[in-house]
Formats: C-alpha cells, structure tokens, sequence
C-alpha cells in the first residue's frame, strides 16, 4: 500500500518538458549520400505514451512530437527510421533510451529539426516551420 502511494507521488512529480527546436533548411551533400532518406513506406507512429509505471528502467522513456505542418515527418531515432507523423497530428515515441539522437524531416525533404532524447522529464518536441504557425487538429 505504501509502495502504491509512493508510485502515484513519483508519476505526478515527473516535470513536463517541451521543447521548440529550431527548423534548419536540409542540406544535402553534393556526389555524397544523404543518410536521412525519405522511407520507400511509411509507417505512423502511435499516438499513445506508455503509461510511466509500464516503464522499468530509468533511463527510457517517451516522447510526443507535435508535427504542426502541412506535410508529414519522418522521424529517425540514432540514424534509424522509427516512424512517420501525418501532417497537423502528433506523435509518440515509446521505449526510448535517455541521450539517443533525434532527427526529424519534413516529406519534401526541404526542413529538419535535431535534439537528444531527454528522459529527466516527460518530454514533448514542437515541430515547426514558422514561429507561430500550424495548429494539430483532434
């Protein structure tokens, strides 16, 4: 009973991060081989957190993307295709490892955004083109 009451106080202390990474234009090298190509066939991700409890080890955890453009983003985890995000929805990645290299690219392959997997908080990326612009619909 004790351990109950002290899972619910750890879940509800957990502090929501979000974070607004900045858009870069995607510069792909002349003659070399672009390592972010876009997937022969997407796959969404889920748009379900596994619930805090469900996770064992503190180093993992996941993370919401807000996709707030018109196009969908291919989501790539330490180099590797983990998924895609339609236009205008969110996102989430499950089971992620605390310090893993996140890479987001637009459809048209024209913007990306770059950041680390943090797991010291529920962490939620904003993913945007223009300051202000884009809504995620229900």
């Amino acid at each position: 009973m004790v351990w109950a009451g002290l899972s619910a106080v750890h879940s509800q202390t957990v502090k929501e991060c979000s974070v607004y990474t900045p858009v870069k234009p995607v510069l792909i090298p002349k003659g070399g081989e672009f390592v972010y190509k876009k997937p022969a066939q997407a796959r969404l991700l889920s748009n379900q957190i596994i619930k805090t409890r469900q996770v064992k080890n503190a180093d993992v955890c996941s993370i919401s993307l807000y996709n707030y453009n018109g196009q969908p983003i291919h989501v790539y985890l330490d180099s590797v295709y983990s998924g895609s995000i339609d236009a205008n929805s969110i996102g989430v990645l499950n089971n992620i490892s605390s310090e893993s290299a996140l890479y987001c690219i637009t459809d048209d392959q024209e913007y990306s955004w770059e950041d680390v997997a943090d797991c010291s908080c529920k962490l939620t990326f904003h993913l945007r083109i223009k300051k202000g612009e884009g809504e995620i619909k229900p």
